[in-house]
């Protein structure tokens, strides 16, 4: 296992609130990478979130991001299927598809771009698209409402409505309406800032 010095994305939003559109596209791009090649493997991570991306420095002071904590994460063809009815992630960044009680099987790569498009929201906006005091309360909202404007969370918010339109995209309902990879999402992100 790898040490790693440095601090989760939680810990730097949590002293900084939201972040420059451009460090918000450093993280993503790098993030987006590691999460690609977890795909590719057949890999779903379905737990990510700020504490699972951690911010650390290369040997030359450069950021270098990881995503961290598969502990909950299944191989796509895998034999063993988590059960009806067992939810697992953490609600505020559960995809629909999550929080619908899909079988494990069944996810693929867009429940983790919906959970990536949860963190990069709260990058920018400094708050997650739903709150609740209950976990059934956050599977509801990802279930039943929208995600607010950046603007209706963060006023006076001065992003690029570019930006926002491509975050909105990962947090559609219908994954197939969502990016198709991480990277498509990150290049989109990167292009719209």
């Amino acid at each position: 296992m790898e040490l790693l010095e440095g601090e989760s994305l939680r810990e730097v939003l949590k002293q900084r609130g939201a972040l420059p559109v451009a460090e918000v596209a450093e993280i993503l791009q790098q993030a987006a990478r590691g999460l690609n090649a977890a795909h590719k493997l057949g890999i779903i991570h379905r737990d990510l979130k700020p504490d699972n991306i951690f911010l650390t420095q290369g040997d030359d002071g450069e950021l270098v991001v990881k995503v961290v904590d598969f502990g909950i994460a299944k191989l796509r063809e895998s034999a063993m299927h988590t059960q009806t009815g067992i939810v697992l992630g953490t609600p505020a960044y559960m995809s629909y598809e999550q929080a619908s009680g899909m079988r494990s099987d069944e996810l693929d790569a867009r429940s983790d771009i919906y959970s990536l498009g949860v963190v990069v929201y709260e990058m920018l906006t400094g708050h997650t698209p739903f709150h609740s005091d209950t976990p059934a309360g956050y599977l509801r909202k990802h279930l039943m409402e929208e995600p607010p404007p950046f603007r209706a969370v963060a006023p006076g918010l001065s992003v690029p409505p570019a930006v926002e339109s491509t975050v909105m995209k990962t947090l559609v309902k219908d994954r197939n309406q969502r990016y198709g990879s991480a990277l498509d999402f990150a290049r989109a992100l990167t292009k719209a800032a």
